[in-house]
């Protein structure tokens, strides 16, 4: 799948300031760990948690609000009989991390880059990888994707759904309303939030996810 920008990896090599040596490796739903709640004039506000990591820069205080203000609408959507290769290929052009399985008109699982890398991994620089021509590229969603997804509704708090993506080791969670999914939110989008929410309310509204669905 080739390696991701910079700017969208959810995880950043930490190397030492001298020697350039790596000393571990960031990701970014580690932040959520140091963006406490409190309270201010009978506002629920997330801030970063300076004693507990002195060096995070200022952020912005950020009142918290319902997943459906930051939440993406247009969200990418495929069958559960959707093979690796197809689903490869919308993670791509669609510039996306998840794809959402529909199965009888409701979500059945997800599937994120990390799932589709887990998948190939056995097979990557090996004898086998040039002679794979129908496992695993030819595997369905059904056998890809994470079943029983952790799912939020759009009127959920955000600071509810934030705990959600740690306690399950998840970056996305698909929002739903009675049986229809309404959108998805993950972790940069929470990040996104809590550092530029109170200066663009907007923001995460506008920003949205490649609009990309296959259709049996």
């Amino acid at each position: 799948m080739g390696a991701a920008p910079a700017e969208h990896r959810p995880d950043v090599p930490v190397l030492d300031g001298g020697t350039r040596d790596a000393e571990g490796i960031w990701h970014r739903s580690l932040l959520l760990l140091h963006l406490p709640a409190h309270r201010q004039d009978g506002h629920k506000i997330i801030s970063a948690d300076r004693s507990r990591s002195p060096d995070l820069p200022e952020y912005s205080l950020a009142t918290i609000m319902a997943v459906d203000g930051i939440m993406s609408r247009d969200v990418v959507t495929v069958p559960s009989d959707t093979i690796l290769t197809d689903i490869r290929k919308c993670l791509q052009e669609g510039g996306v991390h998840h794809i959402l399985v529909i199965e009888d008109g409701g979500l059945c699982g997800v599937i994120s880059d990390r799932d589709v890398l887990r998948a190939l991994s056995p097979f990557l620089d090996t004898y086998t990888e040039g002679h794979r021509d129908v496992h695993p590229l030819a595997l369905p969603a059904q056998e890809v994707m994470r079943t029983e997804p952790v799912t939020v509704t759009p009127g959920t708090d955000i600071e509810e759904a934030a705990p959600l993506l740690l306690d399950h080791d998840i970056s996305s969670l698909p929002v739903v309303e009675g049986n229809e999914l309404v959108g998805i939110v993950t972790t940069k989008d929470l990040l996104n939030h809590y550092t530029n929410g109170a200066n663009r309310p907007a923001y995460a509204v506008d920003r949205g996810h490649a609009a990309v669905s296959m259709t049996d």
